[in-house]
């Protein structure tokens, strides 16, 4: 069965909603409906709010060539087992 179209104000035409769908075409004046993510969002927000993060600075911090070092050692770790693993896997 053929749906019918009509044509819109740009020329193009858009087929008629199923009169069985029950769905409504939305009017210029008709409010959004809210989104649930938005609200999970603002009521996440809201809670976390009350946690404020203060910097500790007591705590001593690491110096740069230990950050380097940290990084070389376990980004270097991953790269040696990531090899062995697909060196054994062509084996």
């Amino acid at each position: 069965m053929a749906v019918p179209k009509r044509l819109s104000a740009a020329g193009s035409s858009a087929p008629l909603p199923s009169p069985k769908a029950g769905v409504r075409l939305a009017a210029e004046g008709d409010q959004a409906s809210p989104s649930p993510a938005l609200q999970r969002i603002d009521d996440l927000g809201a809670r976390l709010g009350a946690f404020e993060h203060q910097e500790d600075d007591s705590a001593p911090r690491w110096s740069h060539r230990k950050t380097a070092a940290f990084i070389a050692v376990t980004c270097g770790g991953f790269w040696i087992c990531a090899a062995l693993g697909i060196a054994r896997l062509l084996r």
